[in-house]
């Protein structure tokens, strides 16, 4: 059955409409970085023109691009799920004949189709208004590929997102898990710097994990940085990691469920 179901998405969104102040509150929160970040590269940079290989521009552009996909890309159904397990209240989806982890996604869907969708073109034009002098345009075709890849992501993050949430049916301190885990986020994502700027062991490691190919790739593609084999292999790598995080999830929501009916009785 597919993740995606139209009528029940419908539903979300009107639900999701009704607390929209409170929904635009978390998306204003996300979006701070976009508007910090490249400030504090251009303070950075001072009167250099290149610092590690990118001009001022292509710096200020890949913290805008990385912001924004953060923004509209990301979900976070962890944080509600180790609450629900935690609490006991996940017990009525076990109940239900309508899937958890629907549920999720359709809520994650509802908001971004909705109150994201609607902050994108304001948030746009203010961006483009204050960083006119430094944000590159890269063309169509590098904006398409961005696009596409970053919705691949879209699926493939929240499995993975969504399995983190499971770890509370194992972990006492599931926040140290969900903590972990938003810091590999971060850091081999290329949201805290671009990742040709971290460590060599740490790019090494970030090759083999999904995290890049969610907010890293898609921005170096905006950028038109990448060569043609490298975009096949992210491409790929995209593929292969929103395979590897649906079988992950319906393993440890199989495995997560039966250890916690086994506990809860």
């Amino acid at each position: 059955m597919s993740m995606y179901n139209y009528p029940v998405l419908s539903v979300y969104i009107s639900r999701m409409l009704i607390y929209k102040v409170r929904a635009f509150v978390w998306v204003l929160n996300d979006a701070a970085a976009i508007f910090l970040l490249p400030l504090v590269w251009i303070a950075a940079y001072g009167d250099n023109a290149v610092i590690g290989g990118l001009s001022k521009q292509a710096m200020t552009t890949y913290y805008i691009v990385v912001g924004f996909i953060f923004v509209f890309v990301t979900p976070h159904p962890e944080e509600k799920m180790i609450m629900e397990i935690k609490d006991g209240s996940v017990s009525e989806w076990l109940a239900r004949p309508y899937s958890y982890f629907r549920h999720f996604f359709n809520e994650f869907l509802a908001h971004h189709f909705s109150i994201k969708l609607m902050l994108l073109f304001p948030l746009t034009a203010l961006v483009a208004f204050l960083y006119k002098d430094y944000f590159l345009v890269t063309g169509i075709v590098p904006l398409l590929l961005a696009f596409l890849a970053a919705h691949i992501a879209i699926a493939g993050f929240f499995c993975i997102s969504f399995s983190v949430g499971c770890s509370a049916f194992w972990f006492e301190d599931a926040w140290a898990v969900q903590q972990l885990y938003w810091f590999c986020v971060l850091l081999f994502g290329g949201a805290l710097a671009p990742i040709e700027f971290l460590p060599a062991v740490v790019q090494n490691a970030a090759r083999v994990l999904p995290f890049q190919y969610f907010h890293y790739f898609p921005a170096k593609l905006y950028l038109n940085q990448l060569a043609t084999g490298e975009i096949i292999r992210g491409f790929m790598m995209l593929g292969a990691w929103l395979l590897a995080g649906v079988c992950l999830y319906k393993l440890v929501w199989h495995y997560g469920t039966k250890r916690y009916s086994a506990v809860g009785g």
